[in-house]
């Protein structure tokens, strides 16, 4: 279940998978799976019934939503994985009302956990973290904050949250203080908030931040394609820092896009073998006791320079000529060893397989 079908992620993802489906002796298709809740249950429920025994999704729906997929699955004999999501929903859910709901999630055999795009919200700040040491080591100091909604990236207000954590320690002993502007119409954190059918911040918005003398406009999503156009139409000094990838804005970077980062699609790998283990009966020897340990989290490849976009370009299928399998960061023999049952094969090996893709290891 993905959110488009297209992109550098997605076809990276894709490639991979045709080239393990034969040697792995699986067969998979790809559904668009709608926010919308009911719609996103009635997609699965479809796979279900066309005889699907596993479903890996991007997609995060509320925990009630979950429940009925995780008891449509076990119906079937199915298992539930997440690729590119931290199950927030489940994993994070401070909901009273939905502890019910969580609980069943987390006690069923049919939940085998996911790997996160970058962050977890239980733990938080990574993205925050790395956007305000950018933004340290130049001269910007006045900034604003935007975000996608809360409801579908939770994790983006555990990362403006230690953003503002980190400028004001900064604050507190140095004199070139940070100060965050706040846009017209900012949400509760005090961050624009920049819905998914929004092409570009409005011009206005810009406007104002001109008059009030931002410097930099820091993303805590991939933000940079709805940011740019009018930035560079009517603010061309301001810079833009954000977490994510567009083909569309390589244009712009380094020059006003600063930051570019991406999870590699190999960490598909995770729930694939986990989904695969469970369907084949197999487990490890450490299988995880405790389910919150079965959600992990992916690595960012940060890029903040030309130089290291061009090392990305020739050590991640991502980030390669026609994301060519060539340059994926596992081999197809790889995978195959971390499955349950050969030798050697745990669970920990798994996770520190896609532990050990970060930038400092990947771009060197």
């Amino acid at each position: 279940g993905v959110q488009q079908t297209t992109g550098n992620n997605y076809n990276s993802m894709c490639n991979l998978l045709d080239a393990l489906k034969e040697e792995l002796n699986f067969d998979y298709t790809t559904v668009l799976v709608d926010r919308n809740a009911d719609a996103a249950l009635s997609t699965y429920q479809n796979q279900l019934l066309a005889g699907a025994q596993g479903i890996i999704t991007m997609v995060d729906v509320d925990a009630s939503t979950t429940r009925a997929i995780i008891e449509d699955c076990e119906e079937y004999g199915a298992y539930y994985a997440g690729y590119m999501t931290d199950f927030a929903n489940t994993f994070a859910n401070s909901d009273s009302a939905q502890t019910a709901n969580v609980e069943y999630i987390l006690n069923s055999d049919a939940m085998l956990g996911a790997v996160t795009d970058g962050d977890i919200v239980r733990d938080g700040g990574t993205r925050g973290e790395f956007l305000f040491n950018e933004v340290v080591k130049t001269e910007s100091r006045v900034v604003t904050l935007c975000r996608a909604p809360l409801y579908a990236y939770p994790v983006a207000a555990t990362a403006i949250e230690r953003f503002k954590e980190l400028a004001e320690e900064y604050n507190a002993t140095h004199d070139d203080d940070f100060t965050i502007v706040e846009s017209v119409g900012a949400a509760d954190d005090g961050a624009l908030e920049i819905g998914f059918s929004m092409q570009n911040v409005p011009d206005a918005t810009v406007q104002q931040w001109v008059a009030d003398g931002v410097e930099a406009v820091i993303a805590v999503n991939s933000l940079g394609k709805k940011i740019l156009t009018n930035v560079q139409t009517s603010a061309p000094d301001i810079d833009i820092y954000q977490v994510g990838w567009d083909d569309n804005i390589i244009s712009a970077f380094p020059d006003t896009i600063k930051t570019l980062c991406q999870t590699p699609a190999e960490t598909i790998v995770y729930p694939l073998v986990r989904v695969l283990n469970a369907v084949r009966g197999n487990s490890y020897e450490d299988e995880p006791a405790d389910k919150e340990d079965t959600l992990i989290s992916g690595q960012y490849l940060y890029i903040t320079s030309e130089e290291e976009l061009e090392a990305a370009r020739t050590a991640c299928m991502n980030f390669s000529e026609g994301n060519s399998v060539e340059y994926s960061l596992i081999s197809v023999e790889e995978v195959k060893s971390l499955l349950a049952g050969e030798e050697g094969a745990t669970f920990q090996k798994l996770v520190d397989t896609i532990s050990s893709w970060t930038s400092e290891n990947v771009l060197g």
